[in-house]
């Protein structure tokens, strides 16, 4: 019998999957960074840029709003007709109230640094992902190494089979039954490449690469307990934390722009200047002076009291969003560090059932060879061992999976 595993083929089609190359010479820097220029958000970022820019830029001017200059002109020439006119033309400058320039200049300042932690936490944002998606790839494709490995094993089996048939050592019933596990092993074959076709398309989808590193296992890093202090107000998160950063900032930003409110809402007072040119009726010659008047408004903080409430909930809002935060961050850092904690004693029991199994398989490849035990006995046995296998290089797998999920969760980038 021809099999597909004696040919060397691929059970799927080469042009149904194009693989993600592994390129050792590609590092996490180069991946991330490639990553963050084909993220949707990147529209996202350019636009916190600009606002800080404007905002930092507005705190540099002298005046609290654009100028405006005015013109008017006076004649009773309509009227009484007795040559009286008037010229006036003048420039009004809004000028800042006390302290408000400094918030203008405190929320460029927040609001840059809003920005900046914006980009770390999306450079954060994608390591998760990547460290997922990079192990969801080790994963399937760990799979299909097992897969094809039970599927020449059957293979073999059946090649074996059908010449101790050919001889009579055998029953027909015992080719069909070993080419039926084959046929089932293939099966299983085609699920896993498929499941590594999904994983491949993903990262490939994400990164915008074709092209994957070739070590990207991590060493866990150690987050150092809360103090008492801290212990008792709730867990504790360095501000390093791009989450954590991004929070703080946006609290800053929106405490900020509270305070602008708080000091605009009021108004801000007119200062205008001009010349004026004037002729007094039944007279020829004109009078030229200058003008100087200050506006002055008063009432804003009744009228403005929607715009800074507005603000102060806004205000609360990010205050929220970053205790939850912290909960959050507390729980996933939790859960990570159990689920490592529970897959590292799971992997010591896993070791000696594999090693048991393994023994086991070797005995009972001899022991049917002796015609010691029926071949379904044998199959038992070969699916024992596989699965131990299987279970053992997925469990090693999820190891390094959750070390890097530790690492995402106290906030370090790979």
């Amino acid at each position: 019998m021809t099999t597909m595993a004696a040919q060397g083929q691929s059970v799927l089609p080469e042009h149904l999957h194009a693989p993600v190359e592994v390129d050792p010479g590609l590092g996490w820097d180069e991946l991330i960074a490639a990553t963050v220029a084909a993220h949707p958000r990147r529209f996202e970022l350019e636009g916190l840029e600009w606002t800080a820019a404007a905002w930092q830029a507005r705190g540099r001017q002298w005046l609290a709003a654009t100028p405006y200059g005015t013109f008017s002109y006076l004649s009773d020439r309509i009227g009484d007709d007795r040559n009286q006119a008037e010229y006036y033309s003048g420039l009004t400058l809004p000028l800042w109230r006390p302290g408000q320039r400094d918030t203008v200049q405190e929320l460029g300042r927040s609001s840059t640094l809003a920005s900046t932690a914006s980009a770390a936490a999306l450079r954060w944002e994608v390591a998760g992902l990547l460290r997922t998606l990079l192990w969801d790839i080790a994963a399937a494709r760990n799979a299909v190494d097992l897969a094809d490995e039970a599927r020449s094993v059957a293979d073999e089996l059946v090649r074996g089979i059908e010449r101790r048939f050919a001889v009579g050592d055998l029953a027909e019933a015992d080719v069909l039954l070993a080419r039926t596990t084959l046929h089932e092993k293939s099966l299983a074959l085609i699920d896993s490449e498929a499941v590594l076709l999904d994983a491949e398309r993903t990262f490939r989808s994400l990164t915008e690469l074709d092209r994957r590193p070739a070590v990207f296992a991590e060493a866990l890093a150690m987050h150092e307990d809360p103090d008492e202090e801290a212990a008792e107000h709730g867990p504790s998160f360095d501000d390093s934390h791009p989450l954590l950063a991004l929070a703080n900032a946006e609290v800053e930003r929106a405490r900020a722009a509270a305070e602008f409110a708080e000091r605009s809402t009021r108004g801000n007072p007119l200062l205008t200047i001009g010349p004026r040119r004037q002729r007094d009726a039944m007279t020829s010659y004109y009078n030229d002076s200058m003008s100087v008047g200050v506006i002055v408004p008063f009432g804003g903080k009744r009228y403005g009291a929607t715009t800074r409430a507005a603000s102060v909930t806004a205000l609360a809002a990010a205050e929220t969003r970053r205790a939850q935060l912290l909960r959050q961050l507390d729980l996933d850092l939790h859960e990570a560090e159990h689920t490592l904690y529970v897959l590292e004693q799971s992997l010591v029991v896993a070791e000696a059932r594999n090693d048991d199994a393994a023994r086991q398989w070797r005995m009972g490849r001899s022991a049917f060879a002796q015609g010691e035990i029926e071949l379904r006995e044998l199959l038992r046995i070969q699916d024992t061992a596989h699965n131990a296998a299987r279970e053992l290089a997925r469990l090693g797998i999820e190891r390094q999976r959750a070390i890097a999920a530790v690492n995402q969760a106290i906030g370090v980038l790979p």
